[in-house]
């Protein structure tokens, strides 16, 4: 519902995977939420990123399960597809740091 421009076209041309994006996310949030939901909690989904809360002594095996959790592979013209994740953690959004799984 635009003006026929290259604006309208660009727009279209990404909602596609910009969708599967947000789609695979919310699995993944499904996914870990029925597994780790005594674990995790989950804070906020915003797009391409999900921000939650854990104890420390939990923050290791946690990213683990979630990395797996997350994982949604799929076949793109004859290319599996799986999009990474990566993980940050601190005491406040202000103070994170980069974790390796």
């Amino acid at each position: 519902m635009g003006r026929m421009n290259v604006n309208l076209y660009n727009a279209a041309y990404a909602f596609k995977p910009q969708n599967f994006v947000g789609e695979t996310m919310e699995i993944a949030i499904q996914r870990i939420h029925e597994k780790l939901g005594d674990r995790f909690d989950t804070l906020m989904n915003v797009h391409d990123e999900v921000i939650g809360q854990c104890y420390p002594r939990h923050l290791n095996g946690l990213v683990r399960d979630i990395e797996e959790l997350s994982s949604y592979p799929v076949m793109i013209h004859g290319r599996e597809l799986d999009i990474p994740t990566d993980f940050k953690s601190g005491p406040n959004w202000a103070d994170t740091e980069e974790i390796r799984g």
